[in-house]
């Protein structure tokens, strides 16, 4: 299984601006997990067995069910502003299967 999560893109500056945020239209993309930067957003430790039971979960129903929320960068890279959890979870099911 080569397990990637869906991701509502906005640009940078959309981003910082909670408010254009919610105004501007979305683009979606099937993003891998190595695409995507995590930056220094995550201030605390994420807890593994949450992690596993999301992993389990996403496996038995065959995918992620809720997007992820990045920001374009340069180079086709992007910046997870939510969904640090589903992107924890798919990426343990890449190391797993060795897909990622």
């Amino acid at each position: 299984m080569d397990a990637g999560v869906t991701a509502i893109i906005y640009d940078q500056q959309c981003a910082a601006d909670k408010r254009r945020l919610r105004a501007r239209g979305t683009d979606f993309a099937n993003l891998k997990p190595e695409q995507i930067d995590l930056g220094d957003n995550v201030r605390f430790g994420l807890n593994p067995a949450k992690i596993r039971a999301l992993a389990d979960n996403i496996i038995e129903i065959g995918g992620v069910q809720e997007p992820v929320t990045v920001f374009a960068k340069p180079g086709y890279r992007y910046g997870l502003t939510k969904g640090f959890y589903r992107y924890a979870a798919v990426s343990l099911i890449n190391t797993e299967t060795n897909a990622g």
